[in-house]
């Protein structure tokens, strides 16, 4: 008879435990996918990537510094509104330039010196995978083979490193990526921080195609592009393309055959944004 209580009681405390342990693992369940009500975002959506112009002055992404880069040459602006009208055709150089007050903001040509660029290496942002590192490599890739006389390397230096690019959750707008650039008195872009959303502002999470994308976009800002009206590029506001367009690569090899500052005969009359 006491053996048989006793058996009773175990199974009654194996029983007690098993539905304790059922609670727990579905309160923590709820607790770590309630953010996240929507399925993941494999698409780029209207709110998906980058619907802030994020080389906007206004906004408090582009830092001006003086730096000890040599000065370009004093440039012919009536030679060079010329050469850009024959230039144009298949570029959104005018969207950029546009946008930028007839100015330009490039890196200076460095071909055999890469910019060091340092990618966060892993983060405790809910959804980050370890091959989202691996995506923005492959992003920085696709600017590499346009031929420009900029290049970028890896490095896992964060302190040394020219072009630093972070994990964030989300932003509070419908970005989901912001490039802060550093340029100096000539137009010379020499540094940037780079932040990269995980969530859209619904909260549901990337997907690595959706990361790649927004570095592609990102990385475009970085090199000095603007937004354009074109939807088929990489670089229209609200993203709705996976890949480089042709003219994502013609208007920055365009980009890069003109000197910084100002360009047209307009930005004589207008400040440098």
């Amino acid at each position: 008879m006491k053996d048989a209580r006793k058996t009773a009681v175990l199974f009654m405390c194996i029983g007690i435990f098993a539905a304790m342990t059922s609670v727990m693992t579905s309160v923590f369940a709820m607790r770590r996918h309630r953010r996240h009500p929507v399925p993941t975002t494999s698409l780029l959506s209207a709110d998906s990537v980058a619907a802030l112009d994020e080389a906007a002055t206004s906004e408090g992404l582009e830092r001006m510094r003086r730096s000890s880069l040599p000065a370009p040459p004093a440039p012919n602006v009536a030679a060079l509104s010329r050469f850009i009208a024959d230039q144009s055709e298949g570029t959104y150089i005018d969207d950029v330039l546009r946008d930028r007050n007839g100015h330009v903001a490039r890196w200076i040509e460095r071909p055999e010196n890469p910019v060091q660029v340092w990618i966060q290496p892993a983060s405790s942002v809910i959804d980050w995978m370890p091959l989202y590192p691996q995506q923005i490599r492959d992003a920085f890739r696709a600017w590499d083979a346009a031929g420009l006389p900029v290049r970028f390397t890896f490095t896992d230096d964060s302190v040394g490193a020219e072009v630093k690019l972070r994990w964030v959750d989300h932003f509070t707008d419908a970005a989901a990526g912001r490039t802060y650039w550093s340029r100096d008195q000539h137009g010379w872009i020499f540094g940037a921080d780079i932040e990269v959303a995980l969530h859209a502002t619904s909260g549901a999470p990337y997907d690595a195609r959706a990361v790649r994308t927004i570095a592609l976009h990102e990385i475009g800002h970085l090199l000095g592009l603007d937004h354009t009206r074109d939807e088929t590029s990489v670089m229209f506001p609200r993203v709705r393309v996976t890949r480089l367009a042709p003219a994502d690569l013609a208007t920055a090899v365009l980009l890069y055959q003109l000197p910084p500052g100002a360009v047209t005969t307009d930005a004589l009359k207008k400040p440098s944004p």
